[in-house]
């Protein structure tokens, strides 16, 4: 179970990565769903980890994996919500999934994500 505004769903997760510079990596993490062709699959993901931080477009997909900088970044769970709360319909489209892109209610999703913010930040995960 997770977070449905219309055609997309965000799901979050807190989760142990490999190891980056010897050190065990993970964080929180932010998934988002969408039913393609009659499948479940992952459009976007953003990978708030501690080390070495990233966000993938179509990780179901092409996978194309961009790492953020958490000196510039800063935050990286407010980074993750900024860009769903003003891009998520650009990503999406990014991702190859403008379909969906065009069906987002940029207003709806903005208003679960004061909630999809707090599950970040509990370490609880939301399926």
């Amino acid at each position: 179970m997770g977070y449905r505004v219309g055609q997309v769903e965000f799901v979050v997760e807190h989760r142990q990565a490999g190891l980056v510079d010897e050190q065990r990596d993970g964080g929180a993490t932010l998934r988002v769903y969408s039913d393609i062709e009659g499948q479940r699959t992952e459009l976007l993901r953003f990978d708030c980890f501690h080390i070495a931080p990233h966000f993938h477009y179509a990780p179901a997909g092409e996978n194309k994996r961009w790492f953020l900088d958490p000196l510039t970044t800063g935050d990286t769970i407010e980074w993750t919500r900024e860009q769903v709360r003003n891009k998520l319909p650009q990503m999406l489209a990014q991702a190859g999934y403008q379909e969906v892109a065009d069906s987002v209610d940029q207003e709806a999703v903005r208003k679960v994500l004061p909630q999809i913010e707090a599950a970040l930040r509990s370490g609880s995960s939301i399926l």
